[in-house]
């Protein structure tokens, strides 16, 4: 029933219909998200910068600087290392036996040997493990330890003196010179005793000029012509002699020592390569071998025999065939059938006879079995087949050329101006001295 309640209102369908009609993307609610990320990513960034400024603060209270810091923390390590590879060394016996012989182990060996955990930075980062660590060489009467650190730029070297029983000879500062000679050992005691007196001696191993020597002064300076009384006494040296082996024991002389070495370079020259042969080379000291393979394929026809049977196809495979008309003979065999006949009476002449009723018989006839062999001819088909087969062959080549060595020493020199190119001999290390008169007043 229609009422006005039921109406419709064209109004409030439109109101209706303008409430759907909202747009596909809402452009403030996009902007909200955009805005809260952006303020997410800043708290983020403000944590980190926070932290890690707390973490590690160039600027110390007390003053001291990254450089300091760094260089401490270096130290620290040097000495862990040093104390870590005597570990290894001595308490561990891994020394070398023989003179001579020397053995060598990296901070990668420590850490794996679980003498050290880690060697790191102030900052966590690790030293080079490959490159730091010590090596340890036989002497006649000492073992010598040379430990090598690098860590963030900062690269140390020291060379340390042991006796067999693993005591530092020189780690405080004491004056210690290796040697391998038998009985030079109780000479130079005996000389440092002498020389207890000597004062301003350069005991610099490296330096060849005595910078620090006085001069006699001259006599047309004004202080030469003041009166004898007067004049304060000139200390007046002599040079020192041309450095030798030669240990001296005048208590007379005062001495300067220094070690030098030798060094040695190996320059090689190659030949020509010989033409490749198949015949094996062994290589030696002096002659280098190389060698390589050659492979080559070949292919060749695999072929059946022939068969009526016709081969399948495939790739690689040729199929021949031929045609043969073949006689043969086949037996034709007529007659030796039977027959009957209906008579009155009986007839002895038939194969058989029977009677059916009063006057009348029936009588079976066989006819006489006729063969003959004929001739009957038929065409076969004869099949054949190849295959492409392949076959592959290594041979083995040898080419070889000569190694020419020339190796070259040089003069006893001191470590630090090895030319380039030339390496220290091992165990070439030899004490020089050079001699001069006592220093006097005059």
């Amino acid at each position: 029933m229609y009422t006005e309640e039921n109406e419709f209102n064209y109004n409030d369908y439109l109101d209706e219909s303008e409430n759907y009609k909202r747009p596909i993307f809402d452009f403030k609610f996009i902007l909200k998200v955009i805005i809260i990320i952006l303020l997410i990513i800043l708290i983020i960034y403000l944590i980190f910068k926070i932290k890690n400024r707390n973490t590690y603060n160039p600027s110390k209270p007390n003053g001291t600087n990254t450089f300091e810091i760094s260089e401490s923390v270096f130290n620290d390590n040097f000495k862990l290392v040093r104390e870590t590879s005597l570990i290894h060394f001595f308490d561990n016996n891994h020394l070398p036996k023989g003179v001579g012989d020397f053995d060598s182990i990296t901070i990668d060996d420590l850490v794996e040997e679980k003498l050290v955990t880690e060697v790191s930075d102030e900052r966590g980062n690790l030293c080079n493990y490959n490159t730091s660590g010590a090596n340890i060489i036989k002497n006649k009467h000492d073992y010598q330890l040379e430990v090598k650190l690098n860590c963030s730029g900062l690269n140390k070297e020291e060379t340390y003196y042991y006796n067999e029983k693993g005591v530092c000879l020189n780690c405080n500062g004491e004056k210690y010179v290796p040697n391998n000679d038998d009985d030079i050992d109780d000479i130079i005691n005996e000389i440092e005793k002498n020389n207890d007196t000597k004062t301003n001696t350069d005991t610099n191993n490296n330096n060849f000029n005595d910078d620090s020597l006085d001069k006699v002064p001259n006599s047309n300076d004004n202080t030469s012509q003041e009166t004898e009384t007067n004049r304060e006494p000139v200390l007046v040296c002599k040079d020192f002699s041309d450095w030798t082996t030669e240990v001296k024991t005048d208590t007379n002389l005062e001495w300067e020592t220094r070690t030098v070495v030798k060094g040695y370079k190996e320059d090689i020259t190659y030949g020509e390569w010989s033409s490749p042969t198949t015949n094996k080379i062994e290589a030696n000291s002096t002659l280098e071998v190389k060698s390589y393979d050659d492979t080559s394929t070949s292919s060749y026809k695999s072929c059946s025999g022939e068969s009526t049977t016709k081969p399948k196809s495939k790739s690689g495979r040729t199929i021949t065939s031929r045609k043969k008309k073949i006689t043969t003979t086949k037996k034709v065999c007529t007659g030796g059938s039977t027959y009957t006949k209906t008579l009155k009476k009986w007839d002895y002449n038939a194969y058989s006879c029977r009677v059916v009723s009063i006057g009348k018989v029936v009588c079976t006839y066989k006819t006489e079995k006729k063969c003959t062999n004929n001739k009957v001819y038929s065409t076969v088909t004869y099949y054949k087949y190849c295959d492409t087969k392949y076959t592959s062959k290594t041979v083995t080549y040898y080419q070889s050329r000569s190694i020419n060595k020339n190796t070259t020493y040089t003069d006893y020199i001191l470590e630090s101006e090895m030319p380039e190119g030339y390496t220290k001999l091992n165990g070439s290390d030899t004490i020089q001295y050079r001699y001069r008169e006592k220093c006097v007043n005059k």
